[in-house]
């Protein structure tokens, strides 16, 4: 007897394989499943030119550079004691911390790191990120959805810290062993992770390499494929889920 999870659902659009395997085990359909990828934003999906790229934007395109996103509230309590710790990493590094709409943490943050020997970026909410990951070789990150697949799209390595449990540690387990991200525990351990990344090019290239085993730029598309396919069999929208 065939089984659905949510009533009058006549197609799934997942966003990984581990999710479409989930609901098979749960008793749908294979044929009732479609396995598009988290759809992103079409500008994640642009190459873009580094050195034209961070002198936009005042970087030096030739210094490690890691980008910080943390959200709205910041990646860390207040962020300032975890930034901070960045400065027991052995060689000079370029950060673009993105604090989002938490403007005091922006002012904290210019204020405490003023004598860092690391080069700081910092900027409050932003419409250009992509641009950001673009000149970036390290992203840390909590790990949502949606922020971690731009980052797979723009083939970016991930560190990544803090996840909520439920999804957000889920995310981290699909993301560490599909060998696109690193999972910190600690700040400590957060800065030992990075100083690792950072002077392994090695482990930094195949985290890029791994990253082509997704496909998000085409996840719109396919998902947008999906449904205009199930409306036109049955002509009507609202039997589809989106899971990620």
């Amino acid at each position: 007897m065939k089984k659905v999870i949510y009533p009058y659902t006549d197609q799934y659009i997942v966003g990984s394989k581990i999710v479409r395997d989930s609901l098979i085990q749960l008793g749908v359909e294979e044929t009732q499943i479609s396995d598009t990828g988290i759809p992103i934003r079409p500008q994640f999906s642009k190459s873009m030119e580094r050195v034209k790229t961070a002198k936009k934007h005042g970087l030096d395109p030739y210094m490690p550079t890691v980008l910080v996103m943390g959200g709205g509230c910041g990646m860390i309590g207040d962020g300032s004691s975890t930034i901070q710790e960045f400065d027991q990493l052995p060689q000079p590094v370029q950060f673009i911390i993105v604090c989002g709409h938490n403007e005091k943490l922006r002012i904290k943050l210019s204020e405490k790191l003023k004598g860092s020997k690391h080069r700081i970026h910092l900027t409050g909410y932003i419409h250009y990120v992509h641009e950001l990951m673009a000149v970036s070789d390290i992203m840390i990150t909590k790990p949502g959805g949606v922020t971690t697949f731009e980052a797979i799209a723009m083939e970016l390595p991930m560190l990544l810290c803090k996840p909520i449990p439920g999804q957000e540690q889920d995310n981290v387990d699909f993301l560490v062993r599909s060998g696109v991200a690193i999972h910190a525990e600690t700040s400590r351990d957060l800065t030992k992770r990075l100083s690792k990344l950072l002077n392994d090019a090695k482990l930094l290239q195949e985290m890029k390499t791994n990253t082509k085993r997704f496909h998000p730029k085409e996840s719109a598309f396919a998902s947008l494929e999906v449904i205009f396919g199930i409306v036109k069999m049955n002509n009507r929208v609202n039997g589809i889920n989106i899971c990620s």
